[in-house]
């Protein structure tokens, strides 16, 4: 009996496995569920296309993961576990952050087979800091000059691999394929990680849910900005103005990983016109604790710098969003916060503050806007 061939019709003979014609399988020729060389036919009157070893790859990794159950955690276990050695304590920002056990984690990375022990000296080898591969080279009467790469391939060439798992006997856990996938594919989440400012404001599952289908890599900073927006509004809203300030602070932040340094200056100046307003949560009004911060002051300097902003440029800025920011009280006028502002750039910051402070304990003038 021939075998049809169900995308290009050629007839093959009975118990052929590839179409002679155009060579796909022909094991199974009707669409099914478990089918991964064609696909469903949109209607009777298209034919069957077939699917890539790249797609067959994807649709069996997502399955993978969801059958896994990969969790935001997991994620960052597995770019921590990276290169991390056998027997080695992990942090405990698991628990403490997170509330996950890094035993649990690192057992079932390790089942699900995300993550392997090394057993390549090689591999082995390439975490080791340079001091000691001198030491060792020292030891085998070698040279120790070089960069590491070379004094590695020094090792590898001039001593045996029985002495080198002698030198070096500690091993490593490593991604495989699919670990790095997983990694690849929520690298927003690893962002969230090592980005503090998120972590303060920002719930991870939150964060983690609007971003799971998201493919375009500017996405994560997109959603962490509107989520800090709508923090910063609500924080406003309720007249909590410290909270509201580090909001914009965040903001800032996740603008300058952005490369938007023109909006990351507009939230720090408005951040310094806050600081020299008196204003605090609950619409407490303390001008006796106000104070410009130097973090902030060198960041307006290294901003400045790098958008090559001369001076009277600067202050039309501040000036135009100190006007935008609209405080309900404040300790200074925008002029007068203005002139801190330059000098504490200029000047001794210290000096400043010493300053500010001396200056609220003369009598308070609240200036209303």
């Amino acid at each position: 009996m021939k075998i049809k061939c169900p995308l290009c019709d050629f007839e093959n003979e009975e118990g052929s496995k590839f179409c002679k014609n155009c060579n796909i399988p022909l094991s199974k020729q009707d669409y099914s569920e478990d089918n991964p060389y064609i696909k469903k036919k949109g209607n009777e009157d298209q034919p069957f296309k077939l699917i890539s070893d790249e797609e067959v790859k994807k649709a069996e990794t997502e399955e993978r993961n969801y059958n896994m159950n990969i969790k935001p955690v997991d994620v960052i276990f597995l770019e921590r576990a990276d290169g991390h050695k056998v027997g080695d304590e992990f942090p405990n920002y698991f628990e403490y952050q997170y509330g996950a056990n890094p035993s649990s984690l690192l057992e079932k990375a390790l089942t699900n087979n995300f993550l392997i022990k090394s057993d390549s000296i090689v591999n082995n080898i390439e975490r080791i800091k340079t001091s000691k591969l001198k030491e060792v080279l020292k030891k085998h009467n070698l040279k120790v000059s070089g960069k590491k790469q070379e004094l590695i391939e020094r090792l590898i060439t001039n001593v045996s691999e029985e002495e080198l798992k002698t030198d070096f006997p500690d091993s490593y856990y490593i991604l495989n394929d699919q670990g790095k996938i997983i990694v690849q594919k929520n690298e927003h989440i690893i962002y969230y990680h090592k980005s503090q400012h998120l972590k303060d404001e920002i719930s991870l599952d939150k964060y983690h849910n609007l971003l799971k289908d998201r493919t375009d890599d500017s996405a994560k900073y997109d959603i962490a900005l509107e989520l800090l927006k709508n923090n910063a509004m609500q924080n406003r809203d309720n007249g909590d103005w410290g909270l509201y300030r580090n909001s914009l602070l965040s903001k800032a932040r996740v603008y300058e990983d952005k490369q938007d340094n023109q909006s990351a200056l507009k939230l720090y100046l408005t951040i310094c016109h806050i600081d020299l307003s008196g204003l605090s949560n609950g619409n407490a009004y303390m001008p006796r604790t106000l104070i410009l911060a130097p973090g902030i002051i060198n960041l307006v300097r290294e901003l400045t710098s790098k958008l090559e902003l001369d001076k009277e440029t600067l202050k039309e800025k501040y000036l135009y969003y100190a006007e935008e920011l609209k405080l309900p009280k404040t300790r200074f006028s925008k002029e007068q916060s203005l002139e801190y502002l330059i000098r504490a750039m200029e000047e001794n910051i210290d000096k400043v503050n010493e300053e500010l402070r001396a200056k609220t304990k003369e009598g308070e003038i609240e200036i209303l806007e």
